[in-house]
Parts: C-alpha cells; sequence; structure tokens
C-alpha cells in the first residue's frame, strides 16, 4: 500500500539527510536578512513527518511563522493549494507575498495563485 512503502521509505530517507544532505550555500545569510523584514512561510508538497525532520535537523523551524505540508490542503502544486493556505496561515492576501521555488511545479503554482 501507499502508506506501508512510505512507512518503508521514511528511516531510509532520513538517515541520508542525517548522513549527506546540508544546506545550500547562503540559506542561513538569506534567513537572516528576510526574516527581520517579512513573514516566512514554507509551502511544500512534501509530507509533515519529513519537513520536520529537515526543519529540526537544520534548525530552520525558528525562521518560519508558518509550514504548509501536503497534509494541509487538497490540491497539490502545480495546483495554487498549498501556496494559498501558506498566505492565509500568514494572514496576507496572495497578492502581497512572493514565491522562492525550485520546481516548475511550484512556479505554476504560485502564478495560479496570483503571487509573483
Amino acid at each position: 500500500t501507499p502508506d506501508g512503502l512510505r512507512d518503508l521509505k521514511h528511516p531510509v530517507y532520513h538517515e541520508i539527510l542525517r548522513a549527506e544532505v546540508t544546506l545550500m550555500p547562503g540559506v542561513q545569510q538569506a534567513l537572516e536578512r528576510l526574516r527581520p523584514h517579512f513573514a516566512l512561510a514554507v509551502a511544500t508538497n512534501s509530507n509533515r513527518r519529513d519537513v520536520d525532520f529537515v526543519l529540526d535537523r537544520f534548525a530552520l523551524r525558528p525562521w518560519f511563522d508558518a509550514v504548509v505540508t501536503r497534509e494541509d490542503y487538497t490540491r497539490a502544486k502545480p495546483d495554487p493549494d498549498a501556496f494559498l493556505t501558506a498566505a492565509s496561515r500568514l494572514g496576507l492576501p496572495p497578492h502581497q507575498c512572493v514565491v522562492i521555488e525550485d520546481a516548475h511545479k511550484g512556479v505554476l503554482a504560485a502564478h495560479r495563485a496570483g503571487i509573483a
């Protein structure tokens, strides 16, 4: 089943994250520069379990006012639900938000949400 496969994947995936994955250069500095001026959110197609692991592993949780994972909305990117949910949790209309995205589906989702 899909849940059974996820249960088998998590320990392996988390061990890879723990042992081999590092933050991209400049992430910490970017967050330090942005946080005093803007509310920040993560809006991802990833599940809460994986996102929580990454946020805790790299001590990123304090930087974000909202964390939106796949369990928090109905339709995955490229539909706009993730970003609309994040904007709502930040108490902002979409047109007052900006998305920084690393995938084509996410860029489409931001556009469909009316977010630059």
